[in-house]
């Protein structure tokens, strides 16, 4: 009994010697020492701007878990969330970011769950390997810090992630110029040559790449296609190949079927026609395919897709039907000649752009008698001729009207003064 009681004994201490001690403020329990001090680690890597610095004002004091950025599980006390996002005022901010750097400190915070280190400048520094040693992460999002090179296979070891963003190209509200504007690094940039490490994260549901070269990745689409909780899904501007992106047999085995936003956009060199698997895809909510060169006519099997809102398709060259769940159509610069004979029922349709197209005619007598709730109707650059109906006045919700660059003539339409909004 007393050779048990000793044993028990010494395997407490041991244990005990083994876990960091938290540190004591007042006799609360507050953060563990070893990740304080990785922490400050940390802090000293990234180069802080003013806002920055206001951002690590809270950073003083023994306990880690109140500084501003930094989150703790409540019973353990580990960190578990380290948000370090630079938030940008104005659009110029993004070109005159001060460099930073990457404290190998990090892989002490071994609980942490969520990681968002995006908008710093890591000056076009690799990919730390190292963070593929934090087996817990859920959430990482690297958008926009500059690193370059090849994506470590480590990632593959992030068997937990449910959201991974490593964009160099995003859009960004500038308040204070009250506009959008897209961004993109300059720079080496992110690269992969496969994307066998995206295999083993079977709980993945928001993935965007955009900006990444894929260009030497030739099964991307194979390997993307091993995610089965897939919902977002972001590639615009990666240099994408066809990828057996037509492969037929994926009607069978399609595995990200739950997909509510598929964005391809501006991957200038797919030069192909929709693939048939598209249409299986009946959650999507969001598909942007434009500026990918795409071709041919818009099949009567997009009607499929019954729960999407917002199609963009401009810079391609299609024509065909409409699905009628829309809310934003974008098909602009295409040459689809004509309107879809479909156009008078799209009853949810908001925002309409088919500019720079050769549509003929005037505004369709479908639209004037059924008085959609669009908002939105960019029809410039086309050629529409001859005098503005009157009824075009039954259209009382439109707030943008663009009819620039066409043949119309004649007097405006009494009508027009209806047009309140």
């Amino acid at each position: 009994m007393a050779c048990l009681l000793q044993f028990v004994l010494f395997a407490i201490f041991v244990v005990s010697a083994l876990i960091p001690p938290p540190c004591y403020v007042h006799g609360i329990i507050s953060c563990i020492e070893t990740e304080r001090i990785a922490l400050l680690s940390i802090k000293a890597g990234i180069v802080q701007s003013n806002n920055q610095s206001l951002f690590f004002s809270s950073w003083t004091g023994q306990d880690c878990c109140k500084w501003k950025g930094v989150g703790c599980n409540n019973e353990s006390w580990h960190v578990i969330k380290l948000d370090l996002q630079r938030y940008l005022s104005h659009i110029s901010d993004h070109s005159h970011l001060p460099p930073s750097k990457l404290n190998s400190s990090l892989i002490q915070l071994h609980h942490l769950k969520y990681l968002d280190l995006s908008m710093n400048n890591f000056n076009d520094s690799p990919i730390p390997d190292f963070i593929g040693s934090l087996t817990n992460l859920e959430y990482l999002n690297l958008s926009f810090t500059g690193f370059s090179g090849i994506i470590p296979h480590t990632f593959g070891n992030l068997s937990r992630l449910r959201y991974l963003d490593l964009s160099s190209h995003i859009e960004l509200y500038f308040p204070q110029e009250n506009k959008f504007q897209w961004l993109w690094l300059s720079g080496t940039g992110m690269s992969s040559n496969d994307l066998h490490w995206l295999s083993g994260m079977s709980s993945l549901s928001h993935l965007d790449l955009s900006g990444v070269d894929l260009s030497n990745v030739h099964g991307w689409f194979h390997d993307i296609n091993t995610l089965p909780s897939l919902l977002v899904l972001k590639l615009t501007h990666s240099k994408l190949l066809v990828g057996g992106i037509h492969d037929t047999a994926l009607l069978h085995y399609l595995n990200f079927t739950s997909l509510r936003v598929l964005d391809l956009s501006q991957n200038y060199h797919l030069n192909i026609t929709l693939p048939q698997w598209l249409f299986h895809l009946t959650s999507l909510v969001h598909l942007d395919l434009n500026g990918c060169a795409l071709y041919g006519k818009l099949p009567v099997t997009i009607s499929n897709l019954s729960s999407l809102r917002i199609l963009s398709l401009f810079d391609n060259n299609f024509d065909g039907v409409i699905p009628e769940s829309l809310v934003y159509f974008g098909l602009s610069n295409n040459k689809i000649g004509k309107l879809p004979k479909n156009i008078g029922r799209l009853q949810k349709l908001e925002m309409f752009d088919l500019s720079g197209n050769q549509l003929q005619g005037l505004m369709p007598a479908s639209w004037r008698s059924k008085k959609p709730e669009i908002l939105d109707f960019d029809g410039a650059n086309n050629n529409f001729w001859g005098k503005l109906p009157e009824t075009i006045g039954n259209l009382v919700h439109f707030q943008f009207l663009e009819l620039s660059q066409n043949a119309i003539s004649g007097k405006l339409p009494e009508s027009f003064g209806n047009l309140s909004q």
